[in-house]
């Protein structure tokens, strides 16, 4: 009785253990995204680019999006964030942004405000390969047949 008690027990940890990873997999999966919109935006030159696929996805107009940026001082990724959680959640931007200038996490408003994370990542990375695609298609249409196989080191 008390192998079956425990084997119980075990399974019941296990399995509440398995959504607290799943949950913090997907924080983690949100935060490299995030830094991966903020790498793909680091050179001033494709800032323009990224501004408008920001725009696309979130249906905020990129004269808004550069004043928001400006004032906030967040990166790209998180410019992203906060306008999917803003829009997700009916709060404004700068609500939003408050809530993460006071120390909550992306996932920790997302979970507060009973947003699925997975969403949020899901759009997050969406928005990342189609900026990195474009950017793979510009360098491919400004220097010609590159002969180099296309799946380069990434970017400087």
């Amino acid at each position: 009785m008390k192998t079956k008690t425990l084997v119980l027990i075990l399974g019941s940890v296990l399995l509440v253990n398995s959504g607290t990873i799943s949950r913090a997999d997907d924080k983690s999966d949100l935060e490299r995204s995030v830094a991966a919109l903020d790498a793909v935006g680091k050179d001033p030159a494709d800032h323009g680019r990224v501004f408008a696929s920001i725009s696309k996805d979130t249906s905020v107009p990129v004269p808004t999006l550069e004043k928001q940026k400006a004032d906030s001082n967040l990166g790209f990724g998180g410019l992203f964030i906060a306008n999917k959680l803003a829009s997700a959640t009916g709060k404004t931007f700068d609500q939003i942004v408050a809530e993460h200038k006071a120390g909550q996490g992306w996932g920790e408003i997302a979970k507060a405000n009973n947003l699925k994370l997975g969403s949020l990542v899901s759009a997050a990375k969406k928005s990342e390969s189609a900026l990195n695609k474009g950017a793979n298609d510009q360098r491919g249409a400004s220097g010609g047949k590159s002969g180099g196989g296309g799946h380069g080191g990434g970017k400087k």
